[in-house]
C-alpha cells in the first residue's frame, strides 16, 4: 500500500473483488485471502492519503461483511442494464465508429429508435456494441457501403442471445439482492424513450 500512497492523488481500482475472497480449500477458508483482508481492512480504515478506492463485483454476499461497512467502502451502487436513453447513447457511440452519418445527427427516426430500444431491453453495453460491429461487418463482407439502419440492427438483434436470456435466474437473483442494499447507479430515465408507467387503473403516466 506504500506504493499506492506514494502515487497520491490516485484512484485504486479493484476489478471483480469478490473473486479475491472465494474459498479455495476444503475448510472453506483461504488463508491467503484472510491475510489480504486483514491488510486491506486496516489500510482502508486508517488511511489519510488522497487515495480513492473503487471496486467492482458480481456477488456482494461473497465479500466479508466487515469489508463493506461505512469507513471502508462508504457507498455501494448497483449498475444494472442500460436504460432506454443510455442504450441510445451507447448505440450512437458505436454507430458513429462505422457510419459517419451518426457523428452529426440521428439517422433513425423517433419511431425507429423506439423499435430498436424496445428490442434491446436488458442488453448489456458490450452486447449493443457487438450488435453494431456485426452489422458493419456484414455490410462490409457483402460489398455494400457501411450505412447501418434499423433493419441491419434488428437483424443482428434477432440472432443475438443476450446474457439475460442465457442466465435469467442468476441475473434476477443478483438484481433482487441489490435492490435492498445498493443505490442505483443511474438516475430515473425521463427521456421520451422511457417506458410508460401504468397505474393500477391502467392509466399510463410518465
Amino acid at each position: 500500500m506504500e506504493r499506492v500512497e506514494a502515487c497520491a492523488p490516485v484512484v485504486l481500482y479493484f476489478d471483480e473483488l469478490d473473486k479475491l475472497f472465494a474459498a479455495s480449500n476444503e475448510s472453506g477458508e483461504d488463508i491467503g485471502s484472510r491475510q489480504i483482508l486483514g491488510t486491506l481492512l486496516t489500510w482502508l480504515q486508517d488511511k489519510t492519503s488522497m487515495v480513492f478506492v473503487v471496486a467492482t463485483l458480481n456477488r456482494l454476499d461473497a465479500l466479508p461483511p466487515e469489508l463493506t461497512r461505512v469507513g471502508r467502502f462508504d457507498e455501494i451502487f448497483y449498475v444494472g442494464f442500460p436504460q432506454a436513453h443510455e442504450r441510445k447513447q451507447i448505440l450512437m457511440l458505436h454507430l458513429a465508429r462505422f457510419d459517419e452519418r451518426y457523428q452529426n445527427s440521428d439517422v433513425l427516426t423517433e419511431k425507429g429508435w423506439r423499435i430498436i430500444l424496445n428490442q434491446t431491453i436488458n442488453c448489456t453495453g458490450a452486447e449493443l456494441a457487438r450488435m453494431v460491429e456485426k452489422a458493419a461487418r456484414t455490410l462490409f463482407h457483402q460489398g455494400k457501403e457501411i450505412e447501418i439502419g434499423l433493419q441491419e440492427l434488428l437483424e443482428q438483434r434477432e440472432i443475438m442471445v443476450p446474457l439475460y436470456v442465457r442466465d435469467t435466474d442468476r441475473i434476477l437473483a443478483i438484481e433482487n439482492r441489490a435492490k435492498y442494499i445498493c443505490q442505483p447507479a443511474s438516475s430515473l430515465d425521463t427521456s421520451i424513450f422511457a417506458p410508460a408507467i401504468a397505474s393500477f387503473g391502467g392509466i399510463e403516466t410518465l
